[in-house]
């Protein structure tokens, strides 16, 4: 990750001028806010893909999508999805993510095997088939 840096001439000048202690929070804080909105635009990215999106649909994606960081029960972001599109939707996003599927498979094993098996990771458990279900498992070779 790039970071912009700021070289200054009179460096005791800064120094008594600004509370530099604060600036590590700062970064950290715009750090995180651009990495939320990578996520949200990756969601929207996703969405878009499964189905025709208009102007409302992205803003209620953005607005449950901010919901959801802090709501005990993830909603969905469209309440109208039908199976397939959800279905197309997590596809599309994990495509998005450039997640690994053996990597996939061995969180949702981990999640499953410590009985920490989120609204998320059961569904996804329920898209799987035939040797990648045995993966999850523990039946299938690695």
């Amino acid at each position: 990750m790039k970071k912009a840096r700021m070289l200054v001439q009179d460096r005791e000048y800064v120094k008594s001028k600004y509370d530099l202690s604060k600036l590590k929070a700062v970064e950290d804080l715009v750090a995180d806010a651009v990495e939320v909105i990578k996520k949200c635009t990756t969601k929207i990215k996703a969405m878009a893909d499964v189905r025709k999106l208009a102007i409302e649909d992205t803003d209620v994606i953005i607005n449950q999508f901010y919901h959801n960081l802090n709501a005990e029960k993830e909603q969905p972001l469209l309440a109208d999805l039908t199976i397939e599109e959800k279905k197309a939707f997590e596809k599309k996003e994990l495509e998005l993510n450039g997640e690994p599927s053996m990597q996939r498979l061995d969180d949702l094993a981990e999640a499953h095997t410590n009985g920490v098996v989120t609204d998320h990771a059961s569904r996804t458990l329920d898209g799987l088939e035939g040797s990648q279900l045995d993966q999850v498992n523990g039946n299938g070779t690695t």
